[in-house]
């Protein structure tokens, strides 16, 4: 199912490739089933209404599909599209907050790396699973930024529990992402949901 080249007729209407995706959407290769994760969220790119529906009328409690829903819905979960969370059993208007929400070294140069730590409350009563990403706005030419969420972990929590948890990004240039000096903000998100802030100075 990997291409190297888009067919236009296909990004315009994905419909013709549903019989594949339903044949293999339990298939027990790890790599067919990353190849059809890959297919959908390209798809969700342009026709994300039709990526849903497909996924929502599959046997979530099947495994396989399972990983192919989390794979596939990864870029609209990232956006915070609700519907997507809902089929990833994110919790509706989760109540979690975020305390200790601290970035270390507040100050780094390229090719090193900064360390996230905070504690996630669960303020409601009963059990919610919740998605938690992270985005970095960085700083382009010209004082613009430019704004990439990364997976961080999807939690499940008691009512009233709380977890303590840190995560480390390497901070460095990449074929597709030149880095410049200066603040950069990170955003800390639960659900799609901006719930924690912070930043650091990358020096020259």
């Amino acid at each position: 199912m990997p291409w190297s080249f888009h067919i236009e007729p296909l990004i315009r209407d994905p419909s013709p490739t549903a019989p594949i995706l339903e044949a293999l959407k339990a298939d027990s290769s790890r790599y067919v089933r990353k190849s059809v994760a890959n297919h959908l969220n390209d798809i969700t790119k342009d026709n994300p209404g039709w990526a849903l529906d497909r996924i929502r009328g599959w046997p979530r409690e099947n495994p396989h599909v399972q990983w192919i829903a989390r794979h596939a819905l990864r870029s609209l979960v990232k956006a915070g599209n609700e519907d997507a969370l809902a089929l990833v059993g994110a919790t509706d208007g989760a109540a979690v907050r975020i305390d200790d929400f601290a970035i270390s070294p507040r100050k780094i140069s390229i090719g090193e790396v900064v360390t996230l730590s905070f504690r996630a409350i669960s303020e409601g009563d009963a059990r919610q699973t919740i998605v938690l990403d992270y985005a970095i706005l960085y700083v382009r030419k010209n004082d613009r930024t430019s704004r990439k969420v990364f997976k961080l972990k999807t939690l499940s929590l008691d009512g009233r529990e709380h977890v303590r948890l840190s995560h480390r990004q390497r901070i460095e240039n990449l074929s597709v992402r030149a880095l410049y000096p200066g603040r950069h903000d990170i955003e800390l998100l639960a659900n799609g949901r901006v719930v924690g802030r912070g930043s650091f100075e990358l020096e020259p």
